[in-house]
């Protein structure tokens, strides 16, 4: 029977399968149909494609099949072809089961390879996973910056570089796309910014996949290099400032606070200078519970300390007046210096913009919050205390190994003799300058 796509479907079924073969002639092996038994509930089941060929083994003959497709999803003329594609194998001296099965072989090898790829990235990390580790990593070290440098890399680099991409794949060209946009919008400072946050990320991830530690983890970051270690900051749009304040205008400036700043303010701004320098948003972030009236002491916490270790200020006779007045007005708060934001505290930025109003309004030399630790470094030096006691009453982080492994002397009668030196400086007036005597 010349087999057709439409004498196929006009097949006869009976109670037992059958086979018809096709008249077309292959030099080896045959086409046919295979022609299922009629079901119970006489339903027919689809119509199968058979090639049929024989081989010699154990010096008998033996007759092998493969089932080619089913119709009609595979047509009279496809299943030719095939059949035909099996029968030069054979002229040719090759087993078609064999070649199915090698090829078969092969084919399973290549999914599995596949699929081996896609594990492969599915366990690879990503951008927004290297950043969120990143981010993670200062929250657990107490890095109060976390939030706003989380909220920076995803507001400047995910527009460029999407957050989807394999943290392997993010190259130094992605980095200077992300600068140069931003340094085409005119803010090179905060280009300056991204790159050290950006810096900082891939630097953690190469010390994440390089620790032991984490040798078993299902998720590396597989990083080679650092894409932003040979990216150079705009070092010509920023210089290290080096501006403080003299004697004069600290006496000035403590003077005049209460007319130009709120109340509470004012004594943030004195309390910067009496508690030898420290850093304002440490105070304004701290709570009532770190300050001791009894003991006559303030302590920021680690929580709260740029290096992540409590220090223990003396209060000398005008900083502990000061944080009276200030519980006066403050004390039943929460924090030394409340506020409706979402840190519940005082900002930094309302802090500058108010010494930006009272530079303006005052006619005083411009400064910034930071030129207050600057200024009280500066002119402690000028009275004499030395370097390693200064340092240590504005709590640097000393790296020294005696200091860092060995020294655990708190320096705290030493604290207290320098800050009652510093306060005798900063309650004395020139006999040349017009200012009032703070806290005489």
């Amino acid at each position: 029977m010349l087999l057709r796509d439409s004498s196929l479907k006009k097949i006869e079924y009976k109670k037992s399968s059958y086979y018809i073969y096709d008249e077309v002639e292959f030099p080896k092996g045959g086409l046919c149909i295979k022609v299922p038994p009629i079901s119970l509930s006489s339903k027919k089941k689809p119509i199968s494609f058979v090639f049929k060929y024989a081989k010699i083994l154990n010096q008998k003959k033996k007759v092998f099949q493969i089932t080619l497709g089913r119709f009609p999803a595979l047509k009279v003329d496809e299943a030719r072809r095939i059949a035909r594609t099996y029968s030069e194998m054979l002229q040719r001296g090759l087993d078609p089961k064999e070649v199915i099965k090698d090829e078969e072989i092969q084919k399973q090898a290549e999914q599995d390879r596949l699929a081996a790829i896609k594990q492969a990235e599915e366990q690879q990390a990503t951008l927004e996973d290297l950043i969120t580790s990143y981010i993670d990593h200062l929250v657990d070290t107490g890095k109060r910056s976390a939030d706003k440098i989380h909220k920076a890399l995803k507001a400047d680099v995910y527009p460029i570089i999407p957050p989807a991409t394999k943290a392997n794949q993010v190259k130094a060209d992605h980095i200077r796309q992300v600068l140069a946009v931003m340094i085409g919008r005119g803010a090179p400072v905060q280009s300056n910014r991204i790159r050290t946050y950006l810096s900082a990320a891939f630097n953690h991830a190469l010390r994440y996949d390089n620790d032991p530690l984490h040798y078993h983890k299902d998720k590396l970051f597989n990083l080679e290099y650092n894409p932003v270690a040979n990216i150079p900051k705009q070092s010509h749009v920023e210089k290290t400032s080096d501006h403080f304040l003299n004697i004069d205008e600290v006496h000035r400036l403590l003077s005049c606070a209460d007319d130009y700043f709120p109340c509470d303010v004012s004594i943030l701004i004195k309390l910067c200078f009496y508690l030898g320098g420290q850093r304002p948003n440490e105070i304004f972030s701290s709570k009532w519970d770190q300050v001791n009236f009894k003991e006559k002491t303030f302590e920021i916490s680690a929580g709260i300390a740029k290096n992540g270790r409590a220090h223990l200020i003396p209060l000398t006779e005008t900083a502990l007046e000061l944080f009276e007045g200030l519980h006066a007005i403050n004390g039943k708060e929460q924090y030394l210096f409340p506020r409706k934001t979402a840190s519940g505290h005082l900002t930094a930025s309302y802090l500058s913009k108010a010494i930006q109003k009272f530079c303006h309004a005052a006619h005083f030399p411009k400064f910034i919050p930071r030129d207050i630790r600057r200024t009280c470094k500066t002119l402690q030096g000028e009275i004499g205390l030395s370097k390693e006691i200064r340092d240590r009453l504005q709590n640097h982080a000393l790296t020294d190994v005696s200091s860092k492994h060995y020294d655990r002397y708190s320096y705290f009668p030493e604290k207290v003799k320098a800050l009652e030196a510093w306060e005798a400086r900063l309650n004395t007036i020139h006999h040349t300058s017009n200012v009032i005597a703070i806290g005489a």
